[in-house]
């Protein structure tokens, strides 16, 4: 299993595994776009999260 750095990125790893690879990338690229969209309306810029889990 890959670890992921940001909650993003485990959020995704975690889709594709239940989803498959298709489903889980566009279901990346709506958040995504919800994400831009959400801090364009804002005027903010996207700061990412780390992930809790520990290595």
């Amino acid at each position: 299993m890959r670890r992921a750095k940001f909650k993003l990125s485990k959020w995704m790893l975690d889709l594709q595994e239940r989803r498959g690879p298709n489903r889980a990338a566009v279901a990346l690229a709506n958040k995504l776009m919800r994400i831009r969209m959400g801090n364009h309306n804002k005027n903010e810029e996207y700061q990412p999260k780390l992930a809790d889990t520990e290595f």
